[in-house]
């Protein structure tokens, strides 16, 4: 049974929320160290941005994460806005 036979013809869409960041990465950068896994994480901290909802279909996703710059990161909820700037505030 073909995807689309199994959602009663339509085409199943996965939809996500893509973040940017303006200036630096937002991505953990990994490595291997004496055999070790090293995770480093201080870096991805976003203070100003951009959040915006993507619609695609489930087999266009893979390319969709290869294509996904280092300044970018994604998170499987979704906002009510499809657009949305990200300014954070010191108190």
């Amino acid at each position: 049974m073909s995807l689309a036979e199994n959602t009663g013809g339509k085409q199943e869409r996965i939809s996500f929320t893509l973040f940017t960041k303006d200036k630096g990465i937002l991505t953990k950068r990994m490595k291997l160290a004496d055999g070790e896994l090293v995770k480093d994480a201080s870096e991805c901290r976003m203070s100003k941005g951009r959040a915006e909802t993507v619609t695609l279909a489930p087999a266009q996703f893979g390319a969709f994460l290869q294509g996904l710059k280092q300044n970018q990161a994604i998170a499987h909820g979704i906002c009510r806005h499809s657009k949305a700037l990200i300014f954070a505030s010191t108190v």
